[in-house]
């Protein structure tokens, strides 16, 4: 998921992050509590500035490869709701603008995966498998130092810039093949807080769900 986030990051010419321990662990122990949460919240935050959820599910196993595409684009075509023109947060542009956020530095990513059995639910998430087949779930947490959204025109100017410099080629594409019986739904519950000096670091036979949260 590393390469695909800073792929993201070098369109808006802006630094690569590099994966970090401290973040990483953290992000890790998010999504392993997420996927044990029960009750009617699916996805919520840690209270760690700098946080973007991604939750997926299907019958069929996908590859990390697939996985860190599905959370990535997820994340990144939340573009289409900026004004670059009049620079500030955008609750559903939350994900975009945390990923491509310049000043941010380092990175850490969390993944938790596990089986629903057939004709059961599982979760604040409402994962259902079908009465014949398994679900597959995934939870990606990405965790960034410094963290982005700051809520200030002037923090969005300096931060969220323009696509510049495009590569000649995409070396990764939308590889989710879906038909008639999947569906798919990306929404955003975002906070933001402030960062200051102080702060820390779908198979044809089956349904598919995607969801995704900033903060």
């Amino acid at each position: 998921l590393k390469h695909e986030y800073n792929f993201f990051r070098e369109i808006h010419d802006v630094p690569a992050l590099t994966v970090d321990k401290k973040l990483t662990r953290s992000a890790q122990l998010w999504a392993e509590y997420l996927s044990t949460a029960s009750g009617k919240i699916c996805l919520h935050h840690s209270l760690y500035g700098g946080e973007n959820i991604y939750f997926y599910y299907s019958s069929r196993n996908i590859t990390p490869k697939e996985l860190a595409q599905k959370a990535v684009t997820a994340f990144y075509e939340e573009i289409k709701f900026y004004d670059f023109r009049n620079p500030g947060m955008v609750w559903p542009a939350a994900h975009f603008t945390q990923m491509t956020w310049k000043s941010a530095e380092k990175m850490g990513i969390g993944v938790y995966t596990a089986s629903v059995p057939p004709g059961e639910t599982h979760g604040g998430c409402n994962i259902r498998s079908s009465e014949n087949f398994p679900a597959r779930f995934y939870f990606v947490v990405v965790h960034q130092w410094p963290h982005g959204n700051i809520m200030t025109s002037h923090h969005f100017a300096r931060n969220v810039l323009r696509p510049k410099n495009p590569p000649k080629h995409l070396d990764f594409v939308w590889t989710g093949n879906t038909t008639s019986s999947d569906s798919g739904e990306a929404f955003s519950t975002t906070t933001a807080v402030p960062f200051t000096s102080e702060s820390p670091a779908s198979s044809s036979t089956s349904n598919a769900s995607s969801m995704t949260t900033s903060t």
